[in-house]
């Protein structure tokens, strides 16, 4: 019985044909359902985070090590956040 239900829910992960005997994957089934698996995980992060009044800034972030003026390399760290495709700012 185990094995009938596991080859019954073989087609979940890309597996199809047991029936006719020429079983086959299907790994963009795979890639397809996990791109839709992640865009619900994101829509539930997105509406948790507008009900808990999050705010939201799009842009495009690096982490460079800051230099002193002499040139000597510092133990900070600075943050450089610029929008999407636009200019950088401090």
């Amino acid at each position: 019985a185990s094995i009938a239900e596991t080859l019954h829910e073989m087609q979940h992960y890309g597996f199809s044909g047991y029936e006719s005997g020429a079983v086959r994957f299907d790994w963009g089934y795979i890639q397809r359902s996990r791109d839709a698996y992640i865009e619900r995980l994101n829509g539930i992060y997105d509406r948790n985070m507008i009900n808990n009044a999050v705010m939201r800034l799009r842009g495009v972030a690096s982490l460079v090590k800051s230099e002193s003026s002499d040139g000597s390399s510092g133990s900070d760290v600075v943050v450089t956040v610029s929008p999407e495709g636009g200019s950088s700012n401090s």
